[in-house]
């Protein structure tokens, strides 16, 4: 379906012909699980993050379709928290 499919590249020209997590009959049991560790792994790094704000080195792009909207590129900067430091 993909070359390179090891290689994460949200440029992709058939980007939206993945399936994630199946459909139907074949729908991953396991769905629910990915998606509580997914949530888990943000909330960590948000807990370990004194703020995030827009980058400014390239501009946050959109894809519009008639089923979902998403960003093609959207920078983020990640400020640590000091070791430490009060709530």
């Amino acid at each position: 379906m993909f070359p390179n499919p090891h290689v994460f590249d949200i440029t992709r020209p058939n980007l939206n012909k993945q399936l994630i997590f199946g459909v139907g009959i074949h729908h991953c049991l396991g769905s629910a699980l990915a998606r509580m560790e997914g949530r888990a792994l943000i909330e960590s790094l948000l807990d370990r993050m004194a703020g995030i704000s827009l980058g400014h080195e390239a501009p946050v792009r959109q894809r519009a379709s008639l089923l979902n909207h998403a960003f093609d590129r959207l920078t983020l900067r990640f400020e640590r928290r000091m070791k430490g430091a009060a709530e």
